[in-house]
């Protein structure tokens, strides 16, 4: 052994997708792994929170409570029906331990809801005096709910619909939710969306324009239905243009001292202040950048009052300024993947506790699903994904989801909507589509059977030219050293080539546990990498020092 040459295999962190495996210095590949104090790590599991219906979810809402929170799913019509089935609001209420209620429908029956196929629905909650009974005037939390076209560049406008969160008694609201009007009893209606900037409800979308309601806690909004007493919401004079494109997103930010809104066009990111004039309530706009691009309102993702989204040909990041987000590491990989005709799908969602952004999307010409993730970690600068290839033979679908939240209040997992189908145990002539808690555990948790998670990673390609450009011989391997926070058997691949368009020759799987010293290698190779895998239930990793011991083989011939 004296004259082996050892080596820690630590390569730089994050998976390089773009330019070629041995040019790579970062892993080159890798399956629901993250990496996390400077090391590869196993991500977390997910476990089964509700089963959810045969109709997939668009948009996750949730309402933090005391002891739990309302979980508000937003479903897409049923595509072919005759007549058009309708999409739903359903909410469930979820304690913070993770147990879900029945789910309540609350979808408007009022004939203002007249379902539309490739909608998606807009949620958020605001402060008010409500006029409806029960409420008669008390102020209230109420939810508005506002669905518009999938398609973000659709002119289609739709009705804005509100109902309270809970009930004066403080119970949880159970009635359907009832269309806004304003003061000239016509419909309030968005083709954006809508978004509670305190203390007014504003409505945004077709070119470039919003409107926004009266002060929310002294006013009554609106009283639908009742030709007496209408709503106080103007939209000939509380209206403002902001850019000559439609408005796709709207998000709350810091502000002077003032209620702010960044607001996303298709060509422009615009900053609205809210302010106080003789004439009331008026918002004052700025252009903060003019020819961007924006690929999917849902892209659009908050963390610390950072936003990350992703543009038609980059990504980007606002921090106060609009900047190119770099990308050197799969920037190619994305856009020359992703599906074209199903970039409205795109949605993403933070992951705090590991400083990430999660980007879900379709990738493929034929997949009309999001089947993958695009991830950029903040804190290391890095990016990863995962990602089901044509082989895949784990077969596992962790990332073929279609909606989702980041943890809120105090439920401390983010939560994420499935668009894969699976057997409902309640109702098991109907699949349907799930919700799944992330981040929680080590193993696909459905009740009370757990599946294991597959996750691997491969190092970039090791050789003696690189280092010793006079050597022209291959790489002996002799032996790899494990040393790992693990649980479970986890297994080693060696992978070798001669040069870097031949066929790799595969050594092993060997399995190793937590008390196995080391595994010895007998072959040659001048390119070699290692694949290390976890996937058995309750198994779980996170690297640690890898020594890889080699010595001089052959001259190359």
């Amino acid at each position: 052994m004296l004259n082996y040459q050892i080596t820690v295999l630590h390569p730089k962190n994050g998976i390089q997708r773009d330019g070629t495996p041995y040019f790579s210095e970062h892993y080159v590949a890798g399956q629901w792994v993250r990496f996390y104090e400077n090391v590869p790590k196993k991500m977390g599991g997910c476990t089964l929170t509700l089963y959810g219906d045969s109709t997939i979810i668009r948009t996750l809402y949730t309402i933090p409570q005391a002891t739990s929170f309302y979980l508000y799913m937003g479903r897409n019509p049923v595509v072919g029906g005759s007549p058009v089935v309708p999409g739903n609001i359903q909410y469930s209420i979820i304690t913070n331990d993770g147990v879900a209620g029945v789910p309540v429908d609350r979808t408007p029956t009022d004939p203002a809801f007249v379902p539309r196929l490739n909608t998606i629905w807009v949620f958020d909650t605001a402060s008010f005096r409500y006029a409806p009974a029960p409420y008669s005037g008390a102020s209230t939390n109420l939810l508005f709910a506002n669905y518009i076209s999938l398609d973000m560049e659709s002119q289609e406008a739709g009705p804005i619909f509100v109902g309270g969160v809970n009930n004066p008694d403080m119970t949880p609201a159970t009635s359907p939710l009832v269309p806004v009007y304003d003061k000239n009893m016509q419909l309030v209606e968005a083709s954006g969306g809508i978004l509670y900037c305190a203390p007014v409800i504003v409505a945004y979308g077709n070119n470039g324009n919003i409107t926004w309601t009266g002060i929310g806690n002294d006013v009554t909004p609106f009283d639908p239905g009742s030709p007496t007493s209408p709503g106080t919401w103007d939209t000939t004079t509380d209206v403002l243009n902001l850019t000559n494109t439609k408005i796709v997103k709207a998000a709350n930010t810091r502000g002077s001292g003032s209620p702010t809104m960044l607001l996303w066009s298709l060509n422009s990111l615009c900053r609205a202040t809210l302010t106080q004039t003789n004439s009331g309530l008026q918002f004052v706009n700025t252009i903060v950048q003019d020819n961007i691009s924006i690929i999917a309102p849902n892209s659009v993702v908050n963390y610390e009052q950072q936003f990350f989204w992703i543009g038609t040909d980059q990504f980007y990041v606002y921090n106060g300024i609009v900047q190119n987000l770099p990308n050197s590491m799969n920037n190619d990989w994305f856009f020359n993947n992703v599906n074209l005709a199903q970039t409205n799908k795109i949605w993403g969602v933070a992951v705090p506790r590991y400083k990430e952004i999660w980007w879900f999307y379709v990738r493929g010409s034929t997949a009309t699903e999001c089947n993958a993730t695009i991830i950029y970690n903040i804190e290391q600068n890095i990016w990863y994904d995962n990602t089901i290839d044509p082989d895949d033979v784990f077969n596992i679908h962790n990332f073929t989801r279609s909606a989702g939240v980041q943890a809120s209040g105090q439920y401390p997992f983010p939560i994420y909507a499935d668009n894969t189908l699976i057997n409902n145990p309640i109702t098991p002539t109907n699949d349907t589509y799930p919700i799944w808690t992330h981040e929680s555990g080590i193993n696909r948790t459905i009740g009370d059977k757990k599946f294991a998670i597959p996750s691997t990673y491969t190092t970039p390609l090791i050789d003696l030219w690189s280092s010793q450009g006079s050597t022209s011989n291959l790489i002996n391997n002799r032996r790899i050293v494990p040393d790992f926070l693990q649980t479970g058997v986890m297994s080693v691949e060696l992978l070798t080539k001669t040069y870097p368009n031949d066929p790799t020759t595969a050594y092993g799987p060997f399995p190793f546990d937590k008390t196995t010293p080391f595994i010895d290698f007998n072959c040659q190779g001048a390119l070699n990498s290692f694949t290390f895998a976890s996937n058995v239930v309750d198994g779980d990793y996170q690297a640690g020092k890898i020594l890889y011991f080699y010595q001089k083989g052959d001259t190359l011939k």
